[in-house]
């Protein structure tokens, strides 16, 4: 769910569905969220694994990649 300026992708999809990505707009800027199953952390955006399952959003016109891993 959003707040305000903040994401939390609690993904519940059946064991079948290896991954699957939407496209986030927040204002100007596009959030391309990825959800897969792996070992990766939780949460990585652009790269760096996120501190919590928490992911701030800020409008700056840019292209931000997201992928949530699931167990």
């Amino acid at each position: 769910g959003v707040r305000t300026d903040t994401l939390v992708v609690d993904p519940c999809v059946p064991a079948a569905w290896p991954e699957y990505a939407i496209e986030y707009r927040f204002g100007a800027t596009t959030y391309a969220i990825r959800v897969r199953r792996g070992p990766e952390a939780p949460v990585t955006v652009d790269g760096r694994a996120m501190p919590s399952e928490e992911i701030a959003l800020v409008d700056d016109g840019a292209r931000h990649e997201v992928l949530v891993a699931l167990p």
